[in-house]
């Protein structure tokens, strides 16, 4: 359990109802906890009543946090460690509002602020999912140089992130490029899941670094499905000549309505970029979503399967825009498209944005050097709409 717990902001109370368990009762919207160590065995609890408030839990000690029981909070909870923390196989957080796990610091001034928050640090350690990690109304984000999630991260109105670099922001608000900014990065950055990721919007950063979206086993997914009119967005972005490789299957969809919901938006970018897995954007009852690839150089692998089909297809672009994006009057995308120096799209691949009820969409596969397409593309449309 945790242990040698001082208050230094806010006003929040320490006590242990039993040998097994720690309760931490706040009564101020915000608390920072300084911890010699925190960790919670197998079969113990920590449970945080701090209404809708935060905490931010900072351990000074020298040992890392081993997350095998119970931890658990009504509002959210950050907990900062720069020995690393991993959640076990065993282990479980529930909470109402956000987790961070962070082997970087944040300012008392930031989380006291409330709104966007820079994580920093030289922290070599890693943070690790193993378990269950859960919050009804809020985020779930793994910050540190090496992030893992070989278990179970679900946000349903909210953001799960894997954030690898040495400076992150956090803002208070997703924007149209997410909701974590990995600020400063490097070779020895990894944001990897081979487990299950389920939210509103997931974000998977790393700057300089690998990205990984592996197939772990048979249940191994990132899905985001959306809350009211937003989300429903995937990004997996290696900045600054970074590595993306998929072979998880990645599905986006905005929130249904009436029984239907429109495809979601897919993001994936690098350095150098492979797919190999399925990358879902499809409608249900409505209209096709978006996905977009890009990089230096792209490969499209036997089994890379891109799907933006709909009621009416939806949009997919590999390598970018409409004959690369020169002609703003033409481009499929508002916004500028990075263009690919090589793109492979191998045999067995396929990109799919079918109109099951209507016009079929619009598919891309583009390079400013080496383009070779042995795979599939199909933009068919029903009845007399037109075909993509």
């Amino acid at each position: 359990l945790p242990t040698s717990g001082s208050v230094v902001s806010g006003s929040a109370a320490i006590s242990a109802p039993s040998a097994t368990s720690v309760l931490i009762t706040q009564t101020s919207r915000n608390a920072i906890i300084n911890w010699g160590s925190f960790s919670v065995g197998a079969g113990n609890a920590v449970r945080f009543e701090n209404g809708s408030g935060a905490t931010l839990n900072r351990v000074t000690g020298l040992s890392p946090s081993q997350i095998d029981g119970s931890l658990s909070a009504t509002g959210s909870v950050y907990l900062v460690n720069p020995n690393g923390i991993t959640v076990g196989p065993t282990g479980q957080v529930t909470t109402g509002g956000s987790f961070i796990a962070s082997t970087h610091d944040v300012s008392d001034a930031e989380f006291n602020a409330g709104g966007a928050m820079t994580f920093r640090g030289s922290s070599t350690a890693s943070v690790i999912n193993y378990g269950s990690i859960g919050s009804l109304g809020g985020d779930v984000a793994l910050i540190a140089r090496k992030v893992e999630n070989a278990g179970t991260l679900t946000a349903p109105n909210g953001t799960v992130g894997l954030a690898a670099g040495y400076e992150v922001l956090v803002r208070d608000a997703a924007l149209s490029d997410g909701k974590f900014v990995v600020k400063v990065g490097g070779g020895d950055t990894e944001a990897k899941t081979t487990g299950v990721i389920k939210a509103a919007e997931a974000e998977l950063k790393a700057n300089g670094g690998n990205v990984y979206a592996l197939a772990g086993n048979t249940e191994s997914l990132t899905k985001a499905t959306g809350v009211a009119s937003k989300g429903g967005r995937i990004f997996l972005t290696a900045g600054n000549g970074g590595n993306v490789t998929v072979t998880q299957k990645l599905s986006a969809r905005a929130a249904a309505s009436n029984g239907k919901a429109k495809g979601g938006e897919i993001r994936v970018s690098g350095g150098t970029v492979k797919v190999s897995g399925k990358l879902d954007a499809k409608g249900e009852g409505d209209a096709g979503g978006t996905i977009v690839v890009t990089g230096r150089d792209i490969q499209l692998a036997a089994g890379a399967d891109l799907d933006a089909s709909g009621a009416t297809g939806g949009l997919v672009l590999v390598g970018g825009d409409y004959q690369g994006g020169k002609d703003a009057t033409t481009k499929y995308l508002a916004e500028d498209v990075a263009t690919a120096a090589t793109t492979t799209v191998d045999t067995g691949a396929s990109i799919r944005v079918d109109g099951t009820a209507g016009a079929g969409g619009r598919a891309v596969v583009w390079s400013d050097g080496t383009t070779r397409f042995d795979g599939t593309i199909s933009a068919t449309a029903t009845g007399t709409a037109a075909g993509g």
